[in-house]
């Protein structure tokens, strides 16, 4: 009888004994679950992070610095245009006609330099609305430069002062659209990267 006894409480600790091994291991796997969980979602957090920073950086604040440098030159163009209208000396002449020839092949290149980092529809759509504002804009600034030296002034100066500032206006708007499209998205980048900094 004792004998007996003594196995059945021997078998009794062994079950007691397996169970509570069974459940430590279960919650051992259970928190190390957990922990790879934690770890791949913090990972997924950080590639997102860095995703938002690294667009910023590589794509919409080049794209921000293209549309302004694009402006600048449109605003040398339109100032050289001017003084070229106003000048009676040959030799300023030339040197102005020069300074139109590579102000337009800078604004050809930044043209080109920014379409490589257009992200948005809307972008793209006034992108394409600028260039073609610009073409027209500069057909009409050949005519201005064809009665210039023909010493039609007066009615150089009808055009400057009529077609050619009316589209030069267009110009502007559809870079205007364009800089503010660009500065939104770089605004919504940051806040991104701003609310996932205070996340983590």
């Amino acid at each position: 009888m004792g004998i007996n006894k003594s196995l059945k409480n021997s078998k009794t600790i062994g079950g007691i004994r397996m169970k509570l091994s069974t459940r430590l291991i279960g919650s051992f796997v259970i928190v190390i679950a957990w922990v790879i969980f934690i770890g791949l979602f913090s990972q997924a957090k950080i590639s997102d992070l860095y995703s938002n920073v690294s667009e910023l950086t590589t794509i919409k604040l080049p794209a921000i610095r293209g549309i302004g440098k694009l402006e600048k030159q449109f605003n040398e163009f339109r100032k050289i245009e001017f003084m070229y209208l106003v000048s009676e000396n040959k030799d300023d002449l030339r040197n102005y006609e020069e300074r139109t020839r590579k102000t337009s092949v800078n604004i050809e290149s930044l043209f080109k330099e920014y379409a490589s980092t257009m992200t948005q529809p809307e972008e793209k759509e006034n992108y394409l609305k600028l260039v073609d504002a610009w073409k027209l804009y500069l057909s009409t600034n050949e005519k201005i430069l064809a009665l210039t030296k023909n010493n039609e002034d007066h009615a150089a100066k009808s055009i400057l002062f009529g077609d050619s500032r009316k589209q030069f206006y267009e110009v502007e708007k559809y870079a205007d659209i364009i800089d503010e499209i660009s500065a939104d998205c770089g605004r919504h980048l940051q806040h991104q990267q701003g609310f996932a900094q205070r996340r983590r």
